[in-house]
């Protein structure tokens, strides 16, 4: 196989997983709880507005008083650490004063117990 060929193999895998991604919210937010377990975990970006592509990923919004300064990269690297496909997500970790610029900004954010019901 070519390495144009695998290339394109890993981006299709990618995306087949990518559209599975609701199903991979209960991993998600026991990864997350199990870091951090009194964050608030909310999805937003493209995946919601069903505009995904092989270039996507899941946005997902952690917000914790513990995530602030060079702790945030810690916690998300433990959280990563405890998931199989870890690149379909990009981990924003922030601290609850920085939630109501997300709110304004990013209008779909949807607390993910919402999107497991």
């Amino acid at each position: 196989m070519s390495r144009i060929e695998k290339y394109y193999k890993a981006r299709y895998e990618k995306f087949k997983i990518l559209l599975k991604w609701r199903s991979l919210l209960p991993k998600l937010l026991n990864a997350v709880k199990k870091v951090i377990p009194d964050a608030e975990v909310y999805i937003f970006g493209s995946a919601l507005k069903n505009k995904l592509t092989a270039n996507s990923d899941i946005d997902v919004l952690i917000v914790s008083d513990k995530a602030s300064g060079f702790q945030r990269h810690k916690l998300a690297v433990a959280i990563e650490e405890n998931l199989s496909n870890p690149f379909i997500f990009e981990l924003h970790l922030i601290p609850k004063e920085k939630l109501s610029w997300y709110k304004v900004h990013a209008k779909e954010l949807t607390p993910i117990e919402l999107i497991l019901k």
